[in-house]
């Protein structure tokens, strides 16, 4: 019966928590970069809304862009900034939350025609 650590272990003690059949949680890439380099096979899992989703490999795990969702943050902002005034009115909650899903729904959008682009320049 395998046992979960939810602590990273240190690459050198690897091959004993091998032997005694323990699970590791692996929360950096590059920790995961260096167990494929020293020949560890393993599943990847990914945590969705769902539950537990098994990945086919690393590099599918690896492709959620932090540039893009610092991009989004900072455009939430401006638009945030925009829609405030000094002034309480009502509806502020609720039109503040539409214009983060319509910048969302921008930013997807964006997204979604640079791939199309990629995709007709490389044919």
């Amino acid at each position: 019966m395998p046992i979960l650590l939810l602590e990273p272990i240190h690459i050198s003690e690897l091959k004993d928590a091998i032997n005694n059949n323990l699970t590791l949680v692996i929360h950096e890439l590059s920790y995961a970069k260096e167990l494929v380099k020293k020949g560890v096979k393993f599943t990847c899992y990914s945590l969705k809304n769902d539950g537990l989703k098994e990945e086919r490999d690393l590099q599918t795990v690896s492709n959620v862009s932090k540039v893009n969702n610092i991009f989004l943050e900072k455009e939430i902002k401006k638009n945030i900034a925009k829609l405030r005034t000094n002034k309480v009115k009502p509806c502020y909650k609720k039109k503040i939350k539409v214009e983060i899903e319509r910048t969302k729904e921008r930013h997807k959008k964006k997204i979604i025609q640079t791939n199309l682009r990629k995709k007709e320049n490389n044919n």
